[in-house]
Order: C-alpha cells, then structure tokens, then sequence
C-alpha cells in the first residue's frame, strides 16, 4: 500500500480516537457536575427540614437560651412498652415529686422550655385537657431549665402570666433531659398506668391528638 495512503488512514484512525475520547470527557464532566449539584439540593433541602421542625437543643437565640444539653454519653432512646425510667424533681413550690407516684393514671411527660415558641402554642391546650380529664389524667410540664437565661423566676412568672395549674417541674441540671434523650422541644411521653412507655411525641400537641390518646389508653 502506498505509504500516503497508510498515513491517512493512520490520521483518520487518530482523529476518531482523539474524537471519541474528547466526548467521553465532556459527558464525564457533565455528569459530575449534575452529580454535584443534586448533591447541592438533597443537602439544601435536609438543612431547610432540620430549621423547621421542632426547637432543636442545640438552636442559641440571640439571648444565649436553649444551648445543647444532652450528652455524648446519654443512654439509648426509650421503646415503646418499655418501662419508663423514674426520677425525682422539685416543682415550683419546692416539694419533690416522683414519677412514680402517678402509676394509676395516664401522664403526659412533656418536656419544654420558655423560650420555645412551640411550647407557647400547646400549653393552653394542656391546660385544658388537664382540668377536663383530671381524674384519669396527670400532665407534667418538666421544665428543662438548665436552657433558661433566667433560671427558675422566669418559669415561674412564665406559669403565673398564663394561669397554668398542671404540675411544673424543674430539671435544674439537666439530668432527665439527659435520661429521656430530649433532642428537641417540646417533646412529650405519653405513659400508660403501668408507667410504660405509649408514645413520644415530637412537637407541639393538638387537643385532639391528646383526646385520642386518653380515649385509646383509659
């Protein structure tokens, strides 16, 4: 074969090489970057449901409230039907109150704080399911007040400014906190008769989801 024919088709041979070669980089840096960028937005999007869901431990307003409280070392999270684990608190008159001591009736076990906004919105409706359902029913609003700016006047006040009667407790070092794996406020236990563990509930509750609990549980 003539040696300019072997030539060009050594070149042709070549361009297609080089040709084929440079298409495969191009859609190899356009996946990536499409990989890239859907990483972006599951990223984006997982940040945007942590900041709207409950008032997280770790969120700091700009007084310096609601710092992080539980620890590395806290015990696994409770089950359900498991026994919950009992404790000792003082309320705001100063007497010490054990859990243990409402077995007999449904409690619920609701953890929260004066500076978290969801709490605001729940508490009259605990109110009222409380002096509705007081005979079979104990709310303990379990204050985590190692989070308060203010320490425990501003509970107090906090009780006070909205005519609240259901059992406030305090949990000065965080120490139930700690044993419940409070991640979030509010967060509330729901507790059979027995003491053993329903629900958990993340979040502010409705009256109707408290009316369906009571009506399922007593």
């Amino acid at each position: 074969m003539d040696s300019r024919v072997t030539y060009a088709c050594t070149s042709e041979n070549h361009k297609e090489v080089v040709l084929f070669m440079f298409k495969k980089i191009i859609a190899g840096t356009c996946m990536l970057g499409l990989v890239i960028a859907l990483g972006f937005t599951i990223w984006n999007a997982n940040e945007s449901d942590v900041k709207s869901s409950t008032n997280t431990m770790q969120d700091l307003n700009s007084r310096g409230e609601g710092a992080g409280i539980v620890s590395s070392n806290a015990p696994e999270a409770l089950a359900i039907g498991e026994l919950t684990p009992d404790f000792s608190l003082e309320n705001l008159q100063g007497d010490t109150t054990t859990l243990s001591q409402y077995q007999g009736k449904l409690v619920f076990l609701n953890f929260w704080a004066t500076w978290c906004d969801y709490c605001k919105e729940e508490m009259p409706i605990m109110e009222v399911v409380q002096k509705k359902y007081e005979e079979d029913v104990h709310i303990i609003a379990l204050n985590a007040l190692n989070s308060e700016l203010n320490g425990v006047d501003k509970v107090k006040n906090y009780i006070e400014q909205g005519g609240y009667t259901f059992e406030v407790l305090l949990d000065k070092e965080g120490s139930v906190v700690n044993q419940y794996q409070v991640v979030g406020l509010p967060t509330t236990f729901v507790l059979d008769k027995e003491g053993k563990l329903i629900e958990t509930k993340m979040g502010p509750m409705t009256e109707e989801y408290m009316t369906n609990i009571i009506k399922e549980n007593l």
